[in-house]
Parts: C-alpha cells; structure tokens; sequence
C-alpha cells in the first residue's frame, strides 16, 4: 500500500452476527447511533428532522425513505444491511 493510500473501514450496524436478518430498521438505527455515542437530537441535526423524528424512526412509528436512511447511515458512519 502507496503512503497516499487511505484505509477506510467501514462499519456494518448489527447487534451480532446471530441476529443478522432478525433486526429491523428501527432497531438497527437506534444501535448504530448508540455504537456512535451521539445523542437523537446530534444525529437529527446532521440529517434535518427533529429529534423527535430520530425518536420515531428508532422506535418504529414511522418508517424514513431510502434517501433519509443513506442520509442517517452516512452520519454515523456505518452501512444498513437490509434483505426483503
């Protein structure tokens, strides 16, 4: 590796590799914004919505588009692996 070469780690948001395919959305956001150490109200400011909105999506109330979920992904880092 070139010392200009970046390595970017990537970080998958599961609880375990057993539960894999078990988690939902809501639950696989709230343990990723946990694994990050930020609050609802840190993450809804670095995707627009209100805390209040985080709080939903983390508790299943409402579900977020696609595009918030890349938005909520990119902001804490991690990647959502989701079969249908």
């Amino acid at each position: 590796m070139d010392s200009n070469d970046k390595l970017v780690t990537l970080n998958v948001c599961t609880d375990m590799a057993d539960n894999i395919g078990k988690l939902d959305i809501s639950t696989m956001i709230a343990n990723a914004r946990f694994d990050a150490g930020i609050t609802r109200s840190e993450l809804a400011s670095k995707i627009g919505p209100s805390a209040t909105v985080v709080s939903k999506y983390e508790r299943g109330a409402i579900s977020p588009s696609v595009e918030r979920l890349r938005q909520i992904a990119k902001a804490l880092d991690c990647i959502f692996l989701i079969s249908g």
